[in-house]
């Protein structure tokens, strides 16, 4: 007798009525199955970020939450996503889990809905778990129900060949991916913006990285009540802030659309989810809570909590730009590091 499913073996063992859904997969795959008393979610996805896991579970209470990233052993996982797994499987108690395939890479995308701890529902398609497949709809997707017996043993089985992401020795089963700048691709170019009098035409032009100012291009200071300072208000956290993006950034679609979260690596290694704000895209903020990145700067500048930022302090510190690279669309790295002064040796 054979161990391991086939697509058609999902197809030809289930006898419910079968539908392609090619339309609201985020409503109709991962949020209807609880208007029907489902209560937890276990996935077996190629590829899968934290910030869908995020998203989907702030945005639902009461249910649980299990990923299992199939393409691990081929592909890796950046240290975005998997810091990302990690303080979420920390924060939510026992609301998720994560798992990381070890064995054959795995490029299903399956998703078997429970109930009291029975399967009830599931579907098998092309979508990832990840807001580039559910949320932004780039791309055509489809998904068939099929029968959540077999999708629950597929997910056993697949279970068995994968490490908690929580586990301490999880790199030498696991490639993580730490490279702080990814291999940039032919033709591709990196966009500076130090000047408001940059003008930039991406047409098909990869952009890689970006440099943000952390001061205003028009007076070339830092705001007075935006940006780093945008809580230096009364009735405000003084720690608030976000991170300007200039026009011609904007127009580059380099970070994702508006209110898509999405990972942040430091060069210090802290971890953020951040979103893009504002009108028109032309701010970066953490949106848990803004005082989130302001805090942070204000600690890189030595700064107090809730100090009052100056130029004199970005001149003091080295820098009053922060680079941005892009791994994937749900996960950059963030640098704001200052290169060390080369001493000249005594003669």
């Amino acid at each position: 007798m054979r161990n391991n499913l086939t697509l058609l073996d999902f197809s030809n063992n289930f006898r419910g009525q079968q539908m392609l859904i090619t339309q609201e997969l985020y409503k109709k795959v991962l949020l209807d199955p609880l208007e029907r008393k489902a209560d937890e979610l276990k996935i077996v996805s190629g590829y899968a970020t934290s910030a869908m896991a995020v998203r989907h579970l702030l945005g639902n209470q009461g249910f649980k939450l299990s990923v299992l990233v199939g393409m691990c052993p081929r592909d890796g996982i950046t240290i975005t996503n998997h810091r990302g797994f990690v303080n979420l499987v920390n924060d939510s108690g026992s609301r998720f889990r994560c798992h990381y395939q070890c064995g054959r890479p795995t490029h299903t995308k399956l998703y078997v809905w429970y109930s009291n701890g029975k399967p009830v529902e599931a579907y098998i398609g092309s979508a990832n778990y990840t807001q580039h497949a559910f949320v932004l709809n780039v791309q055509n997707e489809a998904f068939a129900e099929c029968d959540p017996m077999l999708a629950d043993k597929y997910y056993r089985q697949q279970l068995g060949h994968a490490m908690d992401c929580l586990m301490p020795d999880i790199e030498k089963s696991v490639p993580i991916v730490r490279g702080t700048k990814p291999a940039i691709a032919a033709g591709a170019r990196e966009l500076f913006v130090p000047k408001s009098s940059i003008a930039f035409d991406s047409g098909n032009v990869v952009v890689t990285s970006v440099e943000l100012p952390l001061y205003s291009t028009r007076t070339g200071r830092v705001p007075k009540s935006s940006g780093l300072n945008w809580g230096q208000r009364e009735s405000r956290n003084r720690n608030q802030a976000y991170i300007a993006v200039p026009v011609p950034v904007q127009r580059t679609h380099f970070f994702p659309p508006l209110a898509v979260r999405f990972n942040v690596a430091t060069d210090d290694g802290e971890m953020f989810e951040m979103s893009v704000a504002q009108m028109d895209g032309k701010a970066i903020e953490t949106p848990s809570s803004n005082a989130d990145i302001g805090a942070y700067f204000r600690r890189r500048l030595g700064l107090q909590s809730g100090a009052f930022v100056q130029d004199a302090d970005l001149d003091k510190y080295g820098r009053r730009t922060v680079t941005f690279t892009k791994f994937d669309d749900e996960n950059y790295y963030m640098d704001f590091s200052v290169p060390r002064k080369t001493r000249s040796r005594k003669r």
